[in-house]
C-alpha cells in the first residue's frame, strides 16, 4: 500500500544520505535487508521470523488525539482479546528480545501506545542494540523529547525516531491536544 509514499516525496540526494546514516556500519546487510522487503512478498515467501517486529511496550498515551482508536471505548471493547492500559514489564521485553535477536533485522519499540511513557524505554534500546539487532527506532507524539532524553536514547543506540507531527499551528494544536506545534518544535 505505501510503496514508494515517501520517496516519491523526497529529493534523491536527501533520500540517499538519509539511508546512509542510517545504514552506517552494516551497508550490505542493510542494502540484503531493503532487498527483501521488495522480494519477500513478490516471491510469496515467508520467513521463520519478520524483517521487522513493532513490540507495543506501553499501551496507554498521554494525548487524546482524534483519530486514534486507544482513546475510544468503542476500541477497547470490540477488541477480540483483552485491552488493558498499562505497559510491559521490563522482563518480558527482555525475552522478547533474546527470542529475536540475530533472527530479526529491525524493532521497533512502540505501536499504538507512546513508548516513552516506559520507564524502561532507554535500556530496551540499549539491550537491543547489545543483542546485535540492526536498526532499533520507535514513533512517538514527541512528549518527552528534549536534548537530555535525546542523548539518553543516543547513547543507548536507537537509530530512528520518528516524530508524529499531523499538521501545523492550530491544526496540530487541535488534533494533539494538550500539545502545541511551537513547544514541539523547539524540544525537537
Amino acid at each position: 500500500v505505501n510503496k514508494g509514499q515517501f520517496f516519491d516525496l523526497e529529493p534523491k540526494k536527501r533520500v540517499l544520505a538519509f539511508t546512509e546514516k542510517l545504514s552506517r556500519g552494516w551497508e550490505e546487510e542493510y542494502q540484503e535487508y531493503r532487498n527483501l522487503w521488495e522480494e519477500l512478498p513478490r516471491k510469496g515467501v515467508v520467513r521463520d521470523y519478520p524483517l521487522l517486529i513493532d513490540l507495543e511496550t506501553v499501551s496507554r498515551c498521554n494525548l487524546k488525539c482524534p483519530m486514534c482508536p486507544t482513546v475510544t471505548d468503542e476500541f477497547i471493547e470490540k477488541r477480540i482479546t483483552p485491552f488493558k492500559k498499562g505497559q510491559m514489564k521490563f522482563e518480558l521485553i527482555e525475552k522478547i528480545i533474546s527470542e529475536v535477536a540475530g533472527k530479526i533485522y529491525s524493532l521497533r519499540l512502540s505501536w499504538i501506545g507512546e513508548p516513552t511513557l516506559h520507564p524502561r524505554l532507554v535500556d530496551a534500546a540499549r539491550l537491543a542494540k547489545r543483542r546485535g539487532i540492526k536498526e532499533v527506532s520507535f514513533l512517538t507524539s514527541g512528549y518527552r523529547l528534549g536534548m537530555d532524553y535525546f542523548l539518553e536514547l543516543a547513547d543507548a543506540g536507537i537509530d530512528l525516531i520518528t516524530v508524529s507531527i499531523d499538521g501545523m499551528g492550530e491544526t496540530y494544536n487541535q488534533i494533539r491536544k494538550p500539545l502545541k506545534f511551537e513547544e514541539t518544535l523547539k524540544r525537537l
